[in-house]
């Protein structure tokens, strides 16, 4: 089971913040690309998943198991990434499916009991979600720290490529995470099957 499990193809996208990452892990070897530029996440997304693949010697069709963030953050980002989970799902039915918020994808990575994990979008956005004993006790947006109701100076979690976090985690203990890794950390995944794939949809929170 080990090895099978080593063997298998798998895809992880993320397009909540300002860059699109993609991630390709494949017989122990790990493939990250990125895309900084927001406005060419539509026309950059397949190509660099395509690019990875051809570096990880696969080819788009002996991917195995797909894992996309739902957000929050940047919705059209957002859509378009569980877009191409879901369509290469329908193509491949014999593909895994799996999807996470990207907040609970970074605490889970953090590997912390309680922590504020923190995520800024494409128009500087704050997005939070408040664990406390490995739980999730609130979620949503904030103007500033200040805001967020519960929060008592627990360790704030975001990932490295977020400036707009770095910057909001400013003089707070805080830790940084690459994105790319903890996209891997599989337990903050749920599976979705044929009959629930219609419920992997964008997290929406209440509109700004």
């Amino acid at each position: 089971l080990a090895m099978e499990e080593l063997n298998k193809n798998r895809l992880f996208i993320d397009a909540s913040m300002k860059s699109l990452t993609v991630v390709i892990s494949s017989r122990g070897q790990t493939f990250e690309g990125f895309d900084d530029q927001p406005k060419e996440t539509l026309e950059q997304m397949f190509p660099l998943i395509m690019s990875l693949c051809e570096k990880a010697g696969i080819k788009y069709k002996d991917l195995d198991e797909i894992y996309a963030t739902t957000g929050p953050g940047s919705t059209t980002g957002i859509r378009m990434a569980l877009t191409q989970a879901r369509v290469f799902f329908a193509l491949k039915h014999e593909a895994d499916l799996y999807g996470a918020p990207t907040l609970e994808v970074l605490f889970r990575a953090s590997k912390l009991k309680n922590g504020l994990a923190i995520l800024s979008d494409r128009h500087n956005t704050l997005f939070y979600a408040l664990y406390k004993d490995g739980q999730k006790i609130s979620d949503g947006h904030a103007d500033k720290l200040e805001d967020i109701n519960g929060f008592s100076n627990e360790t704030i979690i975001y990932a490295s490529i977020d400036e707009g976090a770095k910057a909001i985690a400013q003089g707070h203990e805080s830790i940084s995470l690459s994105l790319a890794e903890s996209l891997q950390v599989r337990e903050a995944y749920k599976k979705y099957t044929p009959d629930d794939v219609q419920d992997l949809v964008p997290l929406y929170t209440e509109k700004i």
